[in-house]
């Protein structure tokens, strides 16, 4: 059972939470990878709520569709996806990770490149250079897990940017919650 609500209630309320959870080592949950059975192995999680802006956010200019991160732990990659109904377009994110020092939490992120595809065809890609983001896994249960991203260690680390819609291009963080596909 996951501590979020429904993502159909109120961007106010959901807020509320992302802040209570969002804090520096919460009461009730260790968000390590090295100690948390729930995230040992690779898996697919879907995004259900999210401050970020398109396309991370589920939408891809006006069409909106359902974002999920494939993560496979043995190779220290992961990859996003976004679906729209009847595979009309969609997107996907290649990326590689890894654990910034002794912090399992806290992952840095390389963009590899991304790939935009129209009814199952490959329309075009695009290949990164130099382009990271800084992840702590904030909140891990069997079902949910919360990220905060964001450009730099410094924009994450940031008191008052926690818990508001990101704007593209800022260095301030952003959230994801998560729940596991089974």
């Amino acid at each position: 059972m996951s501590y979020f609500p429904n993502p159909n209630t109120t961007t106010h309320n959901t807020s509320a939470l992302f802040r209570l959870i969002t804090v520096p080592n919460p009461p009730f949950s260790t968000p390590t990878l090295k100690t948390n059975p729930f995230i040992s192995q690779s898996q697919s999680w879907e995004v259900v709520y999210s401050t970020a802006p398109a396309p991370s956010n589920g939408a891809l200019g006006p069409f909106r569709g359902v974002a999920f991160q494939d993560i496979d732990m043995k190779t220290g990659t992961y990859l996003n996806r976004l679906e729209l109904p009847y595979d009309v377009i969609g997107a996907s994110l290649r990326a590689r990770w890894e654990c910034m020092g002794n912090d399992d939490s806290l992952w840095r992120v390389e963009f590899d490149d991304v790939t935009v595809s129209f009814f199952g065809n490959k329309l075009f890609s695009k290949t990164f250079a130099d382009v990271e983001r800084v992840w702590d896994v904030t909140f891990l249960d069997r079902d949910t897990r919360v990220v905060r991203a964001a450009r730099t260690l410094r924009g994450l680390r940031k008191e008052q940017a926690r818990g508001r819609v990101a704007n593209a291009g800022e260095e301030d963080d952003c959230v994801f919650v998560m729940t596991r596909v089974t």
